[in-house]
């Protein structure tokens, strides 16, 4: 059977990290490649045929290295467009353009003249829900409260409310 490709090859694992820069699965990546998924399989896995243990083991850490490289500069990338939205503030400009399109019987346009234009400009807010789930992946204490609250079947605000409450009930008598 010929290779399709100088496994060790620089030509190689730049179409490899380019791949995994693209956001592609190993089975897409296979296929990209035209390579057998079972094959690509084992070439990252360390079981090829025709190598010795040691051959096998410095072709699969090379491999699984150029992917992981790949794909953490895509997980940068969309990690950093994520949290742009969850923060909102960006800001979106329109313009809106308003003719008045005169037409003959048979349909045909014959004169447009421009009445209106508006430049409309917003600010996106935050998304709360995307900040919550960026918390919970991303920032260890923020977990920890969350599983705190999970055992305890209350939330920070719950028990903050319920201590204000029972002040103010104190304070009342």
């Amino acid at each position: 059977m010929e290779k399709k490709y100088e496994y060790d090859s620089p030509s190689f694992h730049g179409k490899l990290y380019n791949l995994c820069l693209q956001g592609y699965t190993d089975r897409e990546i296979a296929q990209k490649l035209k390579l057998d998924v079972s094959t690509f399989s084992r070439m990252k896995n360390g079981k090829s045929q025709n190598l010795t243990p040691a051959q096998n083991i410095e072709r699969s850490q090379r491999i699984r290295d150029t992917m992981a490289r790949g794909r953490r500069r895509i997980n940068a990338i969309v990690r950093f467009a994520y949290l742009r939205a969850a923060l909102g503030g960006t800001i979106l400009h329109s313009t809106i353009r308003q003719y008045l399109i005169v037409k003959d019987a048979d349909g045909r346009e014959i004169s447009r003249e421009l009445l209106e234009t508006k430049e409309i400009e917003r600010e996106l807010p935050s998304n709360i829900h995307l900040l919550d789930n960026f918390l919970t992946h991303f920032d260890d204490t923020w977990r920890e409260d969350i599983r705190s609250d999970e055992k305890s079947g209350e939330t920070e605000t719950q028990k903050w409310v319920k201590e204000k409450i029972s002040i103010n009930v104190k304070v009342e008598k």
